[in-house]
């Protein structure tokens, strides 16, 4: 019986101590990083096509059950988590600005104007945590899934390529956006939301370098 108790008190912590605020919190911190104005010369983006959020991240509860009946409990939280666009946007400015350094991007323009418009950028993702417990006298019957989904949506940017304020090119480029679910294997939530946070920021930097790429190959 000690078991079945034990369990129970398990369960009851896993699934009572993941809330929105508490999300946000864990987004927030791992993803929103002081960036510097720097100089991006002859390179300029151009937010406006994004929405705009009054906070850095918008954790927003979608479903909430909790059932500790004697012999039966189920439990299914999910959580939508949004991280503001532009916030996104200006992480992928940064790592943009950096390729078109490595890249030479700068040399291709040869002194005229690069627009870059942001259109749309990955920003979201859905915590889901489910399962069901069936106590017996002598055991007990425990089915659980921790996840996180990402809300597909690739990177969409347009850009126009001016000399002398007179239009030379314009285009449009899209990336496929690269984030993937991930299954909780026995961390914290906290570690868990982390994990998912840290390879997120990689796509995002990848996806800006892929842009870069395709601007020398375009222009």
């Amino acid at each position: 019986m000690k078991r079945q108790i034990l369990m129970l008190l398990t369960i009851t912590f896993l699934t009572s101590c993941v809330s929105t605020k508490r999300m946000a919190g864990y987004v927030e911190s791992r993803f929103i990083e002081p960036y510097v104005n720097r100089d991006s010369g002859n390179i300029v983006f151009d937010y406006t096509e994004l929405d705009s959020i009054d906070k850095p991240v918008v954790a927003t509860k979608l479903k909430s059950l909790f059932i500790p009946a004697i012999f039966y409990w189920q439990w299914n939280r999910t959580i939508k988590c949004k991280i503001d666009p532009r916030t996104v946007g200006q992480a992928f400015q940064e790592h943009f600005l950096n390729f078109a350094d490595e890249l030479n991007l700068y040399e291709k323009l040869q002194g005229r104007q690069l627009e870059i418009k942001l259109e749309k950028i990955p920003n979201s993702f859905i915590y889901t945590d489910n399962g069901f417990a069936i106590i017996y006298i002598y055991g007990y019957m425990m089915s659980s899934k921790e996840a996180i989904l990402p809300q597909v949506k690739n990177l969409v940017i347009s850009y126009k390529l001016t000399d002398a304020k007179q239009t030379v090119q314009e285009g449009r480029i899209e990336i496929a956006d690269k984030n993937e679910p991930i299954y909780n294997q026995l961390k914290l939530v906290k570690t868990f939301t982390w994990s998912y946070i840290d390879v997120f920021k990689h796509n995002n930097k990848t996806m800006a370098q892929e842009t870069v790429e395709q601007l020398l190959t375009d222009i």
